[in-house]
């Protein structure tokens, strides 16, 4: 960032050392920046990735627990059906 060249020429004087410190210094800075910001945007997009991941699996299982909920009776629909010896099911056998 702060040499020019192959190395073969090198700053004096005190001047040209504070520059060529203030150079380097500089030159440390401008590409600090940018290569930040980038990194910010890669790691806020992976976790955006991740949070959406996570509500699509969330979603799936509201969904499964949702239908299997509807699909298979509750314990008290079993009871009352055992008393009544009404039931749909036919797995479940009635109490006569």
């Amino acid at each position: 960032m702060a040499t020019v060249g192959y190395g073969d020429a090198k700053p004096v004087t005190a001047f040209g050392k504070l520059v060529a410190t203030a150079t380097s210094i500089c030159g440390i800075i401008v590409l600090a920046f940018p290569i930040s910001m980038i990194v910010e945007k890669f790691a806020t997009a992976q976790q955006k990735a991740i949070e959406d991941e996570q509500l699509h699996q969330a979603q799936v299982s509201a969904a499964a627990n949702n239908y299997l909920l509807r699909r298979f009776p509750t314990r008290r629909r079993i009871r009352r059906d055992r008393a009544n010896g009404t039931t749909a099911n036919p797995l479940v056998k009635t109490v006569a």
